[in-house]
């Protein structure tokens, strides 16, 4: 319904597609039923942070794939739209879930430690999917391994 809608309107913005809160909230609540079932607790199980981190963002990305027509309008117009952000509050909860599962278990410390942290928050974001797999043509497989590689690289 507004979910299916929305991963294909034409509108120039949310804010012409959403008449209401309610209707924006109905399609957060269709995005939420559509996730693909992973959890960060699950991920948390896999001991290796490295294979914890490949693990995740090849799920991740998949879903950036099935959803990124309307993952990338709703990034577009989150900004502008105080209701679409007071409703997907629970989505921004769940994603800072997710960096701090994947933020475990890497054994460096002070700025190597920051820089592992920087490349995972870069590595779980939409636009890094997009750029990697869409602008360069890379599978998502091929753009989680890259960012493994860079998690790892900035750890020596």
């Amino acid at each position: 319904m507004i979910f299916y809608g929305l991963a294909t309107w034409q509108c120039q913005s949310v804010e012409e597609f959403f008449l209401s809160r309610e209707e924006a909230e109905a399609c957060l609540r269709q995005v939420l039923a559509d996730e693909p079932g992973w959890e960060p607790s699950r991920w948390a199980a896999v001991e290796n942070p490295e294979e914890r981190l490949q693990i995740a963002l090849c799920e991740i990305y998949a879903y950036f794939r099935t959803t990124k027509e309307m993952t990338a309008n709703v990034r577009r117009d989150l900004p502008e739209l105080p209701v679409l952000q007071e409703v997907a509050t629970p989505v921004a909860q769940y994603w800072e879930a997710a960096r701090i599962v994947l933020d475990r278990g890497w054994k460096t410390r002070g700025h190597r430690r920051a820089l592992v942290r920087a490349v995972i928050g870069h590595a779980v974001e939409f636009e890094t999917w997009r750029s990697l797999a869409c602008n360069q043509g890379l599978e998502d497989v091929e753009a989680a391994e890259i960012m493994v590689r860079l998690a790892r690289a900035v750890q020596t």
